[in-house]
């Protein structure tokens, strides 16, 4: 591998070959929407491809532990109000499930462990 004097990002294939993609163009811009959802850390985020938002669920810690929703549509945050929720967690995972065409969210803490599965998306 090349050593450049741009920003390098490296990426591991399942064969364990080394692949190299030259990231010299990304940078961090800061956004001022003009709606946020309260501070949290440890939130669940993922991009859901169907509806083109990226949803945020939950997060807390040593802020009170919440089972918000929150989608971001590239401009602005808008509180979602899903008639079911989860119950409050953070540090939960979040996945986009194309075969499902929606947002799988597993586990989290409250503060104890939660081994359950939620599907965020359209209700058939």
């Amino acid at each position: 591998m090349k050593i450049l004097k741009t920003c390098t990002l490296a990426l591991f294939a399942t064969t364990a070959s080394l692949l190299a993609q030259d990231v010299r163009f990304l940078d961090w811009v800061g956004v001022s929407p003009p709606t946020n959802p309260p501070g949290r850390c440890c939130a669940g985020m993922a991009y859901d491809a169907r509806s083109q938002l990226v949803v945020l669920f939950g997060g807390g810690f040593s802020t009170p532990i919440t089972n918000q929703t929150w989608a971001w549509n590239g401009t602005n945050w808008a509180e979602l109000n899903p008639p079911t929720s989860p119950s409050p967690r953070y540090a939960a995972s979040m996945s986009y499930d194309p075969r499902d065409s929606g947002l799988l969210l597993f586990g989290g803490f409250e503060p104890a462990t939660l081994g359950d599965t939620w599907l965020f998306g359209l209700v058939r």
